[in-house]
Order: structure tokens, then sequence, then C-alpha cells
């Protein structure tokens, strides 16, 4: 029965996947691959379903849902007052003064990356400022005449970015000392911003190579049927000065006040709300008051509920048959390999399963890779890099959303986007494991 449920498991992390990329939502496909292995696994859908919601994981949703919900409504207030927009278009200045083409471009797309981490240190919720993030990108590439095909691989290494970040209230930050006891934001934070300074460095270099080869080809920008978003300097918009002020107050309270994530950014939302209201556009018709109401009441509020319900196949898991079997590979493993070889591995193959790799993989190293003698910080490190290996996958729906809105198909958008987020981190991954394996980490 064991092997059979395993089975089981696969296809149903397969169909999750494969029916992700063609289109159906994650609520559904983890529900529906959620019930087969349950009906695979012996397990009784409605004993099942109660174990799920009497889980560790669904009492922390308590905790993640408030802060999905303001980092939603952060990201609505900055996106729709101009607030975005006015930090980028200030961050990406310096870019501006460099006439030399290969300079200008390799200080821009760090430039980039410097937004999206300052963002990710206010916990803004991507999702919400994505509309105003890829319209300084489509600015951008269109001066520099860049193929679009590149805009998705820039904005998702930013993205990959903000995944090493310490201290940020987001992410491993949040997730991980509710399943790993001893972590905390700044666990391992040498090891990440040495990780974040390859990831940046070698991808910056590596795209610009490809660009510019393209570039000498003849290829450049075509806006196709993307819609162009002008940036208008000139629009009534808060000072750029002024958006830092809640990315600065959420770290601060966050990390020297102790102050619980969600608590910090409702802070630090507020605070926008105050600053920004004014700068928001209010249809004919309608009151302030109402109209940012609404806006807020659309605002993240089903990013907590797909976060909980991504966690369904991973619970359904440690309750079947096939959990043994797990248990049992991972123990051979821990006992025939090194280590931080052995949770290196594990934890690269298991990101296919995505956040129920988080629940399997930490479940694993509290049972035996820590008991063992692996460290908290070699687990939270491998972790962390392991996670930047496939959390690219075509099936992501942040990539999905990102590729539409920029009229880039994933046939023509992907290509660079593994290059720098799946072979470039796969190579970072070996690098966590050696020096895991010599003590360094």
């Amino acid at each position: 029965m064991a092997v059979f449920s395993l089975i089981c498991i696969i296809i149903a992390i397969v169909f999750i996947n494969y029916s992700m990329y063609r289109g159906l939502g994650l609520p559904l496909a983890c529900i529906i691959g959620t019930i087969f292995i349950y009906i695979t696994s012996g397990i009784d859908i409605a004993t099942g379903w109660q174990n799920a919601m009497d889980s560790q994981i669904m009492n922390m949703m308590a905790t993640y849902a408030p802060l999905f919900l303001f980092g939603g409504i952060l990201g609505m207030f900055y996106s729709e007052s101009g607030a975005a927009t006015s930090l980028g278009l200030a961050v990406l200045t310096p870019a501006k003064k460099i006439k030399n083409p290969a300079g200008k471009m390799i200080v821009t797309f760090i430039l980039f990356y410097i937004l999206r981490t300052l963002l990710s240190l206010a916990g803004i919720d991507g999702m919400a400022i994505m509309p105003t993030v890829c319209a300084l990108a489509i600015a951008v590439f269109k001066e520099l005449d860049i193929p679009k095909r590149y805009m998705s691989a820039i904005l998702q290494c930013g993205g990959t970015i903000s995944m090493f970040l310490p201290w940020a209230p987001g992410g491993a930050n949040i997730i991980l000392p509710m399943l790993l006891p001893g972590f905390t934001p700044s666990t391992t934070w040498a090891g990440r911003l040495f990780f974040l300074a390859i990831f940046l460095f070698a991808s910056v270099f590596w795209l610009t190579q490809m660009i510019r080869k393209d570039q000498a080809k003849g290829e450049g920008f075509i806006m196709g049927k993307m819609r162009n978003i002008p940036i208008n300097e000139s629009e009534h918009r808060p000072h750029w000065l002024l958006t830092l002020i809640p990315i600065i107050v959420i770290p601060i309270l966050y990390n020297a006040f102790s102050m619980p994530a969600w608590l910090a950014l409702a802070i630090g939302t507020a605070v926008a709300a105050v600053m920004f209201s004014r700068y928001i556009s209010i249809p004919e018709g309608r009151g302030r008051l109402a109209t940012i109401v609404d806006k807020c009441n659309n605002a993240g509020v089903m990013i907590s509920v797909l976060l909980t319900l991504s966690y369904l196949p991973g619970l359904a898991i440690t309750i079947s048959p096939a959990y043994d079997l797990i248990l049992a590979g991972a123990n051979a493993i821990a006992t025939a390999l090194p280590l931080s070889l052995g949770f290196g591995i594990l934890a690269v193959i298991l990101v296919v399963m995505g956040n129920s790799c988080t629940i399997v993989l930490t479940s694993l190293a509290n049972s035996i890779f820590m008991p063992a003698g692996l460290s908290l910080t070699s687990v939270s490190l491998l972790m962390i890099v392991g996670n930047t290996v496939f959390d690219t996958l075509p099936n992501s729906p942040f990539l999905v959303a990102q590729a539409e809105l920029l009229d880039s198909p994933m046939p023509e958008s992907y290509p660079p986007i593994f290059k720098t987020t799946i072979l470039l981190t796969s190579a970072m991954m070996v690098l966590a494991i050696i020096l895991a394996a010599v003590g360094i980490i």
C-alpha cells in the first residue's frame, strides 16, 4: 500500500504542476491533488481534511493571513498613489547619466534589483505592485532597445534576490520560525547575503551577455500587443523620499522592536494610508473614502487563502502510508551520504512540490538530519538556496501572470529565466552544499 501511495503522490504532484501550467487555478489544482492523495492512500476524506484544519500550518495561518492582507493593501497604496513609480524613477535615475550602452544596461539591472529589494524589505506583496514594476520595465527596455523577452527574466531575478533577504517580514523569515525551532529572521544572515551577492552579479553579467548577443543580431524592443503604460514624470504623486518612510518604519518595528510581522506591516500600511491616500485618483461621482475602502477590500484578500490551500498536498503526504517510505529513504540518504549533501539533494528535489515542500522538508530536518548533526544554520541556508532552484518553473502563478501582462509567451520569455533562476541557482546550491560539508555554513 505504501508503494502504491507513493506512486500516486508523484502522480498528484505532476498533475498539480501540469494543470496549473495549462491554466487551472492553484486552489482547484491543490484541492483535487489533495483529494486524490487521500483516496489513493486509503485516507477518509473527511478525516484527512479535519487533520489539515487541526494542523500547525492551519493554526499559523491566523498569523499569515493578516500578513498577506496588509502586504496587499500596502502594495495597493504604493501602486495606486504613484508612490512606487516615484521610488522606481528615483532609483533608476543614476543609470540615465551613463553613456556606455553596456554599462548603462548593467547599472539599470542592478538598480531594478535594488528597487525590488526595497519593496521586499517592507513586505509589499509582489502581485499588488506588479503593474507598476512592469510599467517601469517597459519604459527602460524601450529606451535601451532590449528584446522584451528578457523583461520577465529581469523582474523574476529581482524576486529571487528578495528570497535571500534576512530581516524582511516575509517569505522564509515568516514560515520557517514556525517549523524550525530556533530559526529567526537573522539566522544565517551572512550566508544569505553572500549568496544574494553571487546571484546579483552573476545574473546581471549573464543577462547582459545574452542581450548584447541578440542586439548584435539586430534584435530590439518591440511593443507587440503589450499595453504601453506611459510614465508621466510630471504626474502628481508622492516625493520619492516620502515613499521610503513605510519601507524604513516596517523593518525597524519588525527587527529592532521585535514586533510581530503582521503588526509591523499593519502599522506601516496605516502610515502609507495617511501619506498616500490623497494621491489616489478618484472616479467621478465617487467619494475618496468609499473608493479607498473598495480598493482595500480587493487588495490581497485572496492571497492568504491561496497560500493556505497550497500547503494541503504536503499535509496529506505527512499522514499517508507513503510517508514512512519517505522517512526511510531520507534516513538512508542521511546515513549513506554527508548530511549536507543528502539534505541538499532533498531540498532541490522536493521543491517541485511547491509550498508543500516546506512541510515535508522541515519535518525531515527536525526528525532526521538535525538530530544526526546537521546544524540549524546549514539546514536553513540549504532550504533557502534550494527553494530558489525550482521556484520559477513554468507553473508559477506569479510567472504566468507576469508573462500575460508583458505579452511575452512562456516559450519566448522562459529560456533566460531558466538560465538565471534555475541553472545559476542550481550551481549556487552545489556551492552551498560544499560550504555546509566543510563546516563554513
